[in-house]
């Protein structure tokens, strides 16, 4: 059985600055429809390959670029201190 795969999830910022409504309760916030948060998805892995691009200019914490045809967002993985310990390691460790 494969491993669930690891969700990128948007903040509610990101939800407001997208104009997206947000989504009833049995919808996952990795999910939403949005070209923005479809191609997060696929950051752990590309970060994991070698192949996500960093924000340099930011430098609280290591950001990567995530882009579309019309939209820029930047998403992080939080660390083990700043994740609640119930929380399934696929969840709540990256966000946009």
């Amino acid at each position: 059985m494969a491993a669930d795969p690891i969700s990128v999830r948007p903040t509610k910022r990101c939800i407001d600055d997208l104009g997206v409504d947000l989504p009833d309760l049995g919808l996952p916030l990795n999910e939403i429809a949005h070209s923005v948060i479809a191609s997060a998805q696929s950051l752990p892995e590309q970060r994991d390959a070698g192949g996500a691009e960093r924000v340099v200019s930011l430098s609280d914490r290591v950001w990567f670029k995530v882009k579309t045809s019309d939209h820029r967002a930047a998403a992080t993985e939080l660390g083990s201190g700043e994740v609640p310990d119930w929380t399934p390691p696929t969840r709540g460790a990256w966000w946009i």
